[in-house]
């Protein structure tokens, strides 16, 4: 009986420690460049809220700084913000 509560509460263990360590929290809003640098921008949302993002570095040449674009962008537990899409804002 000892052998199985101990097995339970090790998969339980196991189980909770898979779930924390996957969590992943998706982001998609209207943002202007506020920065650009090799790999990453800082982003300000409507709020004013300013954020960094890690961003492929062929894609710093083609957006520009001030203009407002809309993206989304993902962050699991043990990473920093990564872009997933980005569009310009047409107005």
């Amino acid at each position: 009986m000892k052998k199985i509560l101990i097995s339970l509460l090790a998969t339980v263990v196991v189980f909770i420690g898979i779930i924390w360590a996957s969590e992943t929290r998706y982001t998609a809003e209207v943002v202007t460049i506020k920065e650009i640098n090799r790999g990453t921008i800082i982003i300000e949302n409507l709020s004013g809220r300013e954020r960094q993002i890690e961003i492929p570095k062929i894609i710093t040449e083609l957006i520009q700084k001030n203009e407002q674009y809309f993206i989304s962008y993902k962050k699991s537990r043990f990473s920093k913000w990564e872009l997933e899409e980005i569009k310009p804002i047409e107005t």
